[in-house]
C-alpha cells in the first residue's frame, strides 16, 4: 500500500489510534487540499505510465573489431618485449653517497669544487693558520680525507693529541702566529685561552669582546712560540705549490695577510673569517685574487689566472 493508496481508502479508527505521533503528523498533511490535489495528481500520471507499451531492448553490444583487436595484440607484444629487455640491462650503478663538509658553512666543500674545476691536483697543498678542531669546523679537514696534506698552526697545545690521531700526514706548528708589528722582543708570546676556544686570541680585546656576547671569558693565560706568516711559509713552502690557505685568526686575520710576500708565495684560493664584512677584498683585488663566494663567516678569494682556467 502507497500513499496514494492510503489516502483512497483510509484508515479505521482502530488503526489510526495504534500510529505514532510522527505518523499520525504525516497523515494530518495528507488530509489537507493541497496534497490531495497532489496525491490525485500522481495516481493519474502512474496510470498513464502502465499503460505505455513496454520499451524495446537496448541494442546489442558491436561485435568484435578486427583492427582493435589486432593492435592490441601489437601492443601487448611490444610490451612483453620490453619487459625482457629491461630484464637483460644491467643494474644502475648505485647513486654516490653525498660528501660530508666539515667547515663551519660549507666551505671546503666549495673550495674542493674550485679546485677541481680549475685543474688543481687531487692531493692539494694546504696551509691551516689557526686550525683548532681537526676534524670539525675546519676549512682543511675534507682535503685531507681527498689525499692532500700541509701545515697546521695551533697556538693551543691541547689539539696537539688530535692531530697526531687524525691527521698524521700533517706538519704542526705549534706556535702562535703575530704580525711582525704585534710580535714581542723575545720569541714568545701570551695567547688568551677563552672558554670558548673559538675566541681563543692574542688579543685582549677579543675576550672581552667574547664575555660581551655571553661567549664566555677568559679560562687561562699560555705562553707559546711567535712566529710571523713569512717565516712559516718559508719553512714549508719555498718553491712549492701551495693551494689552499686558510686563515681564522680571532682578530688579526687581515695584518697576518697583508704580511705574505705574494711574490714569493701566491695561494691559488685564500679563505678568511671575515663574519659578514667586506674583509680584505680591495687589498687581495690588487695581488691578483678576485671574490669567488661569502658564506657571511668567510670569504672566499682565487687568483684570477686560476679562476680563468677554469672548466665548468
Amino acid at each position: 500500500m502507497d500513499l496514494i493508496d492510503l489516502r483512497r481508502r483510509g484508515l479505521s479508527p482502530t488503526l489510526r489510534g495504534r500510529l505514532t505521533n510522527p505518523i499520525r503528523r504525516i497523515l494530518w498533511r495528507l488530509e489537507s487540499p493541497y496534497f490531495a490535489a497532489l496525491l490525485d495528481e500522481i495516481g493519474t500520471l502512474r496510470a498513464e505510465l502502465r499503460a505505455l507499451p513496454p520499451s524495446p531492448p537496448p541494442p546489442a553490444p558491436p561485435g568484435p573489431d578486427p583492427d582493435v583487436d589486432g593492435l592490441r595484440k601489437d601492443m601487448m607484444a611490444v610490451a612483453h618485449r620490453l619487459a625482457s629487455l629491461e630484464d637483460g640491462l644491467a643494474p644502475p650503478p648505485p647513486a654516490e653517497p653525498p660528501r660530508p663538509s666539515y667547515a663551519q658553512c660549507g666551505e671546503d666543500r666549495i673550495i674542493a669544487y674550485l679546485l677541481r674545476i680549475t685543474g688543481a691536483p687531487a692531493a692539494i697543498r694546504y696551509i691551516d693558520l689557526g686550525a683548532a678542531v681537526p676534524d670539525g669546523d675546519n676549512n682543511t679537514y675534507l682535503a685531507y680525507r681527498d689525499g692532500g696534506s700541509g701545515v697546521l698552526v695551533e697556538a693551543d697545545p691541547a689539539y696537539l693529541p688530535a692531530y697526531a690521531a687524525l691527521r698524521p700526514r700533517d706538519a704542526v706548528e705549534a706556535v702562535a702566529v703575530v704580525p711582525a708589528a704585534r710580535r714581542p722582543a723575545g720569541d714568545t708570546v701570551e695567547v688568551l685561552l677563552a672558554e670558548n676556544p673559538g675566541w681563543t686570541s692574542v688579543l685582549p680585546e677579543r675576550i672581552e669582546e667574547a664575555a660581551r656576547r655571553g661567549k664566555g671569558g677568559l679560562r687561562a693565560r699560555i705562553t707559546v712560540p711567535a712566529a710571523t706568516i713569512g717565516e712559516i711559509l718559508d719553512r714549508h713552502f719555498d718553491g712549492q705549490d701551495l693551494h689552499l690557505m686558510s686563515l681564522d685568526l680571532e682578530g688579526i686575520d687581515e695584518e697576518v695577510l697583508h704580511e705574505v710576500d705574494f711574490a714569493r708565495h701566491r695561494p691559488w684560493v685564500i679563505v678568511i673569517e671575515t663574519m659578514g664584512a667586506p674583509g680584505p677584498e680591495t687589498f687581495l683585488a690588487g695581488q691578483g685574487y678576485a671574490l669567488y663566494a661569502d658564506t657571511h663567516v668567510n670569504r672566499i678569494f682565487v687568483r684570477r689566472d686560476v679562476l680563468a682556467r677554469a672548466t665548468h
